[in-house]
């Protein structure tokens, strides 16, 4: 009990000022500490209301989402709900981590002092391991940091190994176990130090591996296999008949150690990290990889007084070290291009080889133990002293070394919106913005206040099947696409009532979590006030939303918004032009590009016509900075088949290669189709190219330069060919006096891209440079450009001349 009582103090001299702050802040400094409380918050949940523990319909609204391969720590969730009615939830939540702490170092205290018969080494041994930087930088995870059962596992493993007592077996069943609870990633890696000791043994000390001792082991398998499946059999279910796969990531995103991580203090030494802030800045830990220059000194003093019995610790520290640099080699901030093939099935199952820190933390606690140890067994049986001198004096060296001070906390704030929020009646679904799963972490932690499902989550291992709802739903496929730091730069009141039927009641912006350039970009696009607003949230409640006129920025795909510059309504005739100015607002950098899509709609919303534009010639959508602005104007030809009425026109972003059909819609304006006058109808063709195209009709003016011509095609199919127009002017001997060969709109639109029954109109200008005066006569027709062969002209007008796979028009041209 008195060394229990130690390691408790010293945890709250090592954490502090935590103690202090157990209601009020999280151990820790990471986006990751506001998800820990959530479990607790759902296990209770799910208990109380008989729910599935591994599904939640709180998360991913509205189909819910597995929790299979969540986070979960039972063992530490247990003893949190044991004390949340006398400590409250953050408070019961940050007490669980100081004890993982303290119970640790009495863990590894208890298998040192077995070890190496040395009370003294035992407790340095129980110092190591207690505040190893890497555990301490850990008490952010709760399913890492739970390490204190692991050395009272190896503990009976050993006794089990060397005395051969079959009482042991259940022991170390039980910490087994309990270090399966507690965390799936230490049970690997428990596992995975058992496997290697074995191999140990069977490499090296043979004669203890006999016919009991087998049985021994296979019997304290089999009791483990038998508590933990009930808990296994839904993991390995899951794993097996889901469509994607919840392990396995790309080696990029495997971090491991830099080398140099070993020897570098921790950034909130409050002696060295100063000194050593630019290194950290340059190796980029993600988390503290320091050994401690006296942890490595009497490690080598274990293994140059007693290598046989150090051994194994040795060598299991030299191959934790091994798995945990990573796929690539790093020293020093640079990476060499060497793959460690080992790291391959590493980073597929647990994402980050750092993590093998753990073992290297336990295994480097023994052997330093066992060097103190063999330090205070040459000292003499009387010289008691001087052993409590040097036992002090490596202790308050591991102490400095590996001192954090002060301890990094973080403030557990909740707006008080949530509170209000939790008081007032319904269950509609919030969506939070900025999406992403590091802002989800966040809000999860909001909703044990408020207790309403949300659209996003944070799972560990989530599912690309999770976000199926949100990629189906245009506004919030476009919404995640802004990603964690910026907002929406549109006003989002066209948005709330297509939300609201889907049953998102409310709306909530994070104005404090987004960069400054995003906010004053969103505050400037929003034309309707939020339900409620202060320094920090903006919320919009999609029951009482009310939207704004036309004229401002809309929401398109890949969080782009689109504001028209004209009046909310203007005139055209059949067969005019409109020159379309769009401002363009990038809130996010697209990672992919797009094309425009103008359409006009009548009623009922059926598509009359519609076009497609690059967004900007020769450019993509996907170089845009984020939060840039740009104008850009369009030429929207008016078919001459429309007949005269209200139109509206829409735009949309769509990606030039996608599966999807469903995208988010702005309307620009409306523009009143008139009655053409008969002297300005163009000449009717209606010739057939082909079984594609139609030729409907004609515009031409000719002045002392050039020729100018529209033409206006109907396609009859989907097309599959991008098909060339040509001009041709022939004299009168029908030679070729000129042509100009074009792609429809300057490549712009080209006829792959037209829709069944569409009308497109296309200017062709074909300059007179060179040309003798005399009479001609103007020849157009259609080719394809890859094979060079011509559409056949299958039906004309009988006053038309079509020969060769080209239709000459009746006007004279005279220069």
């Amino acid at each position: 009990m008195i060394v229990m009582a130690a390691y408790l103090c010293l945890t709250v001299a090592m954490t502090w000022p935590l103690a202090l702050r157990l209601n009020t802040h999280f151990a820790g400094q990471d986006i990751d500490v506001w998800i820990n409380t959530w479990v607790t918050w759902w296990t209770e949940k799910a208990f109380s209301e008989e729910q599935s523990l591994y599904h939640t319909n709180l998360m991913f609204y509205p189909h819910g989402v597995s929790l299979t391969f969540h986070s979960f720590s039972h063992v530490n969730t247990a003893l949190a709900l044991l004390l949340q009615p006398w400590m409250g939830q953050l408070g019961a939540h940050n007490t669980t981590t100081l004890l993982t702490h303290a119970l640790s170092g009495y863990g590894m205290f208890c298998l040192v002092r077995y070890v190496a018969r040395s009370s003294l080494g035992a407790f340095f041994a129980g110092l190591v391991f207690a505040f190893f930087p890497y555990r301490m930088a850990e008490s952010i995870h709760p399913v890492i940091v739970s390490t204190q059962w692991i050395p009272l596992y190896f503990l009976f493993l050993i006794r089990l190994v060397w005395e051969r007592r079959k009482r042991d077996v259940i022991p170390a069943a039980i910490f087994f176990v309990l270090t399966a609870l507690s965390s799936w990633h230490l049970m690997i890696f428990t596992l995975l130090l058992s496997a290697a000791y074995v191999c140990y043994l069977v490499a090296f000390e043979r004669w203890r591996c006999s016919k009991t001792m087998m049985l021994n082991l296979v019997l304290l398998a089999g009791l483990a296999c038998v508590i933990l499946a009930p808990i296994l059999y839904p993991i390995i279910r899951e794993q097996l008949t889901t469509s994607h796969s919840y392990v396995g990531v790309s080696l990029e995103k495997g971090r491991g150690n830099d080398l140099i991580a070993f020897i570098l203090p921790a950034e909130e030494h409050p002696v060295w990290g100063k000194l050593v802030k630019a290194v950290h800045e340059r190796v980029r830990t993600k988390r503290s990889a320091y050994l401690g220059i006296t942890v490595i000194g009497l490690s080598v003093a274990a293994a140059l007084a007693n290598w046989k019995r150090a051994r194994f610790w040795i060598l299991a520290t030299l191959l934790s070290v091994l798995f945990s640099i990573g796929p690539y080699i790093q020293i020093n901030g640079h990476t060499f291009d060497i793959l460690a093939p080992w790291s391959l099935p590493i980073v597929w199952l647990l994402r980050y080889p750092f993590r093998f820190n753990v073992l290297i933390g336990l295994t480097l606690a023994v052997a330093s133990g066992l060097g103190l140890s063999a330090l205070l067994h040459r000292l003499a049986a009387n010289q008691i002293r001087k052993r409590w001198l040097l036992a002090g004096a490596m202790m308050a060296l591991l102490m400095f070394e590996y001192l954090c001070f002060p301890f990094p906390t973080t403030a557990a704030v909740i707006p008080d919106y949530y509170v209000n929020l939790a008081a007032l009646p319904g269950d509609g679904a919030i969506m939070e913005l900025p999406m992403g799963r590091q802002r989800s972490k966040l809000y999860m932690y909001y909703q044990t206040v408020h207790s309403r499902p949300v659209v996003e989550g944070h799972i560990s291992r989530t599912s690309i099947e999770a976000y199926r709802f949100i990629e189906a739903t245009p506004a919030l496929r476009s919404f995640r696409a802004c990603r964690d730091w910026t907002l929406p730069p549109a006003d989002l009141s066209p948005l709330l009532s297509d939300l609201g039927e889907q049953g998102i009641e409310y709306v909530i912006m994070h104005k404090q979590l987004v960069t400054k350039p995003a906010l004053d970009l969103w505050l400037d696009t929003r034309t309707v006030a939020p339900d409620y607003e202060n320094e920090h949230i903006a919320v919009y409640n999609t029951k009482t939303a009310s939207v704004s006129s036309t004229g401002q920025a809309q929401l398109l795909e890949s969080c782009i918004a689109v504001r028209p510059l004209l009046a909310n309504s203007i005139s055209a005739l059949p067969g005019d032009i409109i020159e379309i100015p769009l401002e363009w607002i990038a809130g996010h950098t697209p990672r992919q590009d797009y094309v425009l899509e103008l359409s006009l709609t009548g009623e009922a919303e059926k598509i009359h016509q519609r076009h497609r534009y690059q967004v900007v010639d020769g450019s993509t959508v996907a170089g845009w900075p984020m939060t840039s602005r740009r104008v850009i104007s369009y030429s929207l030809p008016v078919s001459l088949s429309l007949t005269p009425g209200l139109y509206h026109l829409q735009a949309a972003l769509v990606p030039e290669e996608s599966e999807q059909d469903n995208f988010l819609s702005a309307h620009l304006l409306d523009i009143q189709v008139l009655d053409r006058p008969q002297d300005a109808t163009p000449p009717a063709v209606n010739a057939t190219f082909g079984a594609d195209l139609r030729l409907y009709g004609y515009d031409l003016e000719v002045d002392h330069d050039a020729i100018h011509t529209t033409l206006y095609w109907q396609s009859l199919r989907q097309i599959d060919v991008d098909y060339k127009f040509f001009l041709h002017l022939y004299d009168a001997e029908g030679n070729l006096a000129a042509q100009a060969d074009v792609m429809p709109r300057d490549w712009a639109y080209p006829t792959s891209w037209w829709k069944i029954e569409e009308m497109v109109s296309d200017k062709i200008t074909l300059f007179l440079e060179g040309v003798p005066p005399g009479t001609y006569r103007l020849g157009i027709g259609v080719y394809n450009p890859y094979t060079g062969e011509r559409l056949t002209i299958t039906d004309h007008p009988p006053d038309l001349t079509a020969n060769e796979g080209r239709l000459i028009l009746p006007e004279e041209v005279v220069r």
